[in-house]
């Protein structure tokens, strides 16, 4: 079709063989009024860009005392100008009485006419210059461009159509044709004049701005915008000045994912134009994709000071506090945009995962909430809200949102790991493993390597045995063990679905039970001290966990030496108590029951302030001068946190209020009365 005036095919959208791929969406990115073209946006819209901006300032007061003072002295110069035009008017006027023939007065007042913006005048003169010196193709064009502004578009393309048949290969012919179906929304056709004066004439700078302007006018793709950034860069090695194909080259850049030549060609303007707010934005945006967050946050500082009453612009600099984990300015950001965009799901969504990482969990439920009233069966709006309840301590609500999730979700077992992170937030530390264990499962059962798994578990199990006895031999020998041994296996993947316990406990019992040497039992139970500090979440097994206590009780019952006595009996307990909390269908928390990480009492006495600090499933109290103490966590309730010391086989319970212990579980004493100072 190159080279060939042909009339339209009616499109209203940018289709064809420019547009391929997904268009980058702007959801949500629309951060304040005339930055972000709409689709089918009107060309004319360039010009109103490019016109005087009017908007506040850091100096409110002086801009604005600037822009009236501006203002009346341009009112001033239009009046003279256009007093002067219209004097010369009736003096070409008056010539042509007596000179009906020439044509240039023909043409002067056509000028004249046109810098009136009398059109239709202005078109009819140079019809009268046509009928005396013949048609040129200038004076077509510039009657189609006449007829254009008068929205008389048949006549404008009748005069071009004209204008073709005397020079078919005038690239200025395309280019106004171009700008004729860009001013009707025809893109497409537009987009085709435009590449046709192009391929007569690669100088053309307009051409190249216009086309480069089509391209990223609405929903725009990333290959749409290199293509467009080919046109500006022609357009600008043309002409360097052409300041409004360098505002739009900043914008193909950036979405071309080009951020340096964005920030680049946004310094040209910003130079050119410091009152340019949505390069400002632009080059925020650039700033933040190459991580330079303080250039960005000032560039978004300066975009909201134009138009600080414009809510909108406060979700970009909400979207830089986010990446700079400023989250509770990035929470008041938010907050104004929410204002007037109260439908929209994004800012929502980022003030909610801003509410969490600040702990305000309350908040954050609040916010998942609205999403979920917008969207109910949007899983993930159902599961983060989970979370949230979660974070507040509202576990059964939080479980039952995850049920809820898994209802509505196109592939609920993907919602096992929230589950999993909620079960360990309330302290099922057993349980939560439990159910990584199983989806570990039956992930491989559905990649079918079941037999993968036990070969692998097979290998596993034998250099696991391979590690006890070696171990145990250097007991035998009086040597001690090597503690990091004992949790060289527990996080391989096979014996996390299955257990690494079992030969431990297995090597430890025979060990014991075979001798009746004081320094090999003293050796034993060091071992199985440190095995039982390795243990953690793992479960043990009834067999071996029984026939290991009954070894331990033997020993106990034989008459030892007072510290292994001792150190059996608290093993037996040690063993009893994991092998109860460990299982997966042990239940922890109770409904409503209390959660902190740290309660604090003064030591009786030095007076110093004394910790329990939670570590996950762990405790530690860490009093002045003495050993750091470690507790398993073991039950929540709405009166209390219980935990269990693995090394003495004493219960602790704290309450918001005091520290209490027990050697029994039965009788308990004060320990001091106390604070929680960590929620």
């Amino acid at each position: 079709m190159n080279g060939q005036l042909c009339r339209p095919i009616s499109s209203f959208l940018f289709v064809g063989m420019i547009l391929f791929g997904s268009s980058v969406s702007t959801t949500y990115n629309a951060f304040g009024s005339g930055c972000e073209p709409e689709p089918n946006n009107d060309p004319r819209g360039i010009q109103e860009v490019f016109g005087p901006i009017e908007r506040a300032a850091l100096d409110e007061t002086e801009e604005a005392q600037k822009d009236a003072e501006l203002k009346r002295i341009t009112q001033e110069r239009a009046t003279i100008q256009r007093e002067r035009l219209e004097a010369d008017l009736r003096r070409v006027t008056d010539r042509l009485q007596t000179s009906l023939k020439n044509v240039q007065l023909w043409l002067t007042r056509a000028r004249i006419y046109e810098q009136l913006e009398r059109r239709e005048a202005a078109v009819s003169d140079l019809s009268e210059a046509m009928k005396l010196q013949g048609e040129s193709v200038d004076l077509l064009i510039r009657q189609a461009n006449l007829w254009q502004d008068l929205n008389e578009f048949q006549k404008a393309d009748d005069a071009l159509l004209q204008a073709f048949k005397l020079e078919p290969q005038n690239a200025d012919i395309f280019f106004t044709r171009g700008k004729l179906f860009q001013e009707q929304w025809e893109t497409q056709n537009a987009y085709n004049e435009f590449s046709k004066a192009i391929k007569l004439d690669p100088q053309h700078k307009m051409a190249r701005y216009h086309r480069g302007y089509i391209l990223i006018n609405g929903r725009i793709t990333e290959e749409m915008a290199e293509l467009a950034c080919k046109d500006f860069a022609a357009a600008l090695e043309l002409d360097p000045d052409m300041m409004q194909a360098r505002y739009f080259y900043v914008r193909a850049a950036y979405i071309s994912g080009r951020p340096k030549e964005a920030i680049r060609q946004a310094n040209y303007v910003i130079w050119d134009d410091p009152k340019s707010d949505c390069t400002y934005l632009y080059r925020c945006k650039a700033y933040m994709d190459l991580g330079k967050l303080d250039q960005a946050l000032h560039d978004a500082t300066r975009y909201i000071l134009f138009e600080p009453d414009d809510m909108l612009r406060y979700g970009l600099r909400a979207l830089v506090y986010e990446k700079r984990k400023e989250y509770d300015k990035a929470v008041k950001d938010w907050t104004k945009y929410i204002s007037v965009m109260k439908h929209a799901r994004q800012p929502y969504k980022s003030r909610a995962k801003a509410y969490g990482y600040l702990g305000r969990y309350e908040e954050a439920a609040a916010d998942w909430d609205t999403l979920v009233k917008m969207e109910p069966n949007n899983s993930d709006f159902i599961r983060f809200r989970a979370s949230a309840y979660a974070g507040m301590g509202k576990y059964d609500e939080a479980l039952a949102d995850i049920e809820a999730a898994k209802r509505v979700s196109y592939f609920p077992a993907g919602l096992d790991g929230d589950l999993e992170n909620i079960l360990t937030k309330m302290g099922e530390f057993p349980r939560a493993r439990a159910m990584a264990n199983e989806a570990m499962m039956a992930g491989y059962k559905r990649q079918n390597r079941l037999d993968k798994f036990e070969q692998e578990f097979a290998a596993e199990q034998l250099e696991l045995r391979r590690n006890v006895e070696e171990q145990l031999a250097r007991v035998r020998q009086g040597i001690p063990t090597q503690g990091n041994k004992f949790s060289l296996h527990h996080n391989a993947s096979v014996f996390k679905a299955k257990g690494w316990t079992g030969p431990w406990l297995e090597g430890l019992t025979q060990l014991l039970a075979s001798t009746k040497d004081p320094k090999i039992q003293q050796g034993t139970l060091d071992a199985s001290n440190t095995f039982i500090n390795s243990i953690g979440i793992h479960t043990l097994p009834e067999k071996e966990t029984q026939q290991a206590i009954a070894a331990l009780r033997k020993l106990s019952e034989s008459e030892p030496t007072p510290q292994i006595k001792e150190m059996a009996e608290v093993q037996i307990k040690t063993l009893q108590v994991l092998k109860a909390v460990n299982e997966p269908d042990n239940k922890i928390t109770e409904p409503n029951c209390l959660s902190f990480e740290k309660f604090e009492y003064l030591e009786s006495k030095s007076g110093e302030p004394v910790q329990f600090k939670k570590y996950g499933h762990r405790w530690t109290e860490s009093i002045p001068g003495q050993p750091t103490h470690f507790y398993r966590e073991i039950k929540r309730t709405p009166e209390y946190i219980e935990m269990f010391d693995l090394n003495r086989a004493v219960w602790v319970r704290l309450s918001e209020t005091k520290a209490t212990t027990s050697k029994d579980r039965e009788s308990w004493d004060l320990i001091s009365e106390g604070k929680v100072i960590a929620k």
